[in-house]
């Protein structure tokens, strides 16, 4: 197994807090579905063999962000509906967007990361 790259991961878990952050202070999901994407398609790009690790660190941020926030008190601006738990629906977009950039990077270079047998 080759070894992640650890900006990869710091890039991860900073679009995870991101999109948790603009998940609970808006109304609407479209922006947070947006950081997920955008995260997810670079970083499928990047390590496409990692392509669901990424989908589920990134996905997850929302979920956190709305635990985190019902732990200290803190008022979220739309709660999912009907409970925590909706909010989970979150990694469907995350998988879709780290597998379409991983499909990228595939079309984009078809010799890269696939074994080749001497």
């Amino acid at each position: 197994m080759k070894q992640m790259p650890l900006i990869a991961w710091l890039v991860a878990f900073m679009g995870s807090i991101l999109a948790g952050i603009v998940s609970i202070r808006t109304s609407e999901v479209q922006p947070a579905v947006l950081v997920i994407a955008v995260v997810c398609m670079i970083l499928g790009f990047a390590t496409p063999k990692f392509a669901w690790l990424w989908a589920i660190i990134v996905g997850l941020g929302v979920f956190a962000a709305y635990v985190f926030a019902a732990m200290i008190h803190y008022p979220v601006k739309s709660p999912p509906e009907p409970n925590i738990y909706a909010s989970l629906i979150a990694l469907a977009p995350a998988f879709v967007a780290a597998y379409i950039g991983a499909g990228a990077r595939w079309l984009a270079a078809p010799g890269m990361g696939t074994p080749t047998v001497k």
